[in-house]
């Protein structure tokens, strides 16, 4: 599984979002993609329209995302409960 967090350098809430993930990381791979550097065109891909939006991967396919600021307990509990599955 992996994260891929979408925002800009801009946006507050994408900020807050960074600092939250640098205090409690993630328990899967994270991927940072700023949407006005999307060189990949990722944001594209996921069709992200807000920032910031979160969208969490298994073999690429997305199986669930998160829209707006997020706890990192809240983005783990559904990692480990999809894991126990």
């Amino acid at each position: 599984m992996k994260l891929i967090k979408f925002g800009a350098d801009w946006c507050n809430p994408c900020k807050i979002q960074n600092s939250e993930f640098e205090k409690n990381p993630p328990k899967v791979e994270l991927q940072i993609v700023d949407v006005d550097e999307d060189t990949d065109n990722l944001a594209s891909k996921y069709h992200v329209r807000n920032i910031p939006v979160i969208v969490l991967l298994d073999n690429d396919k997305e199986i669930h995302r998160w829209t707006g600021f997020t706890k990192t307990y809240q983005i783990n509990d559904y990692i480990d409960n999809l894991k126990k599955q």
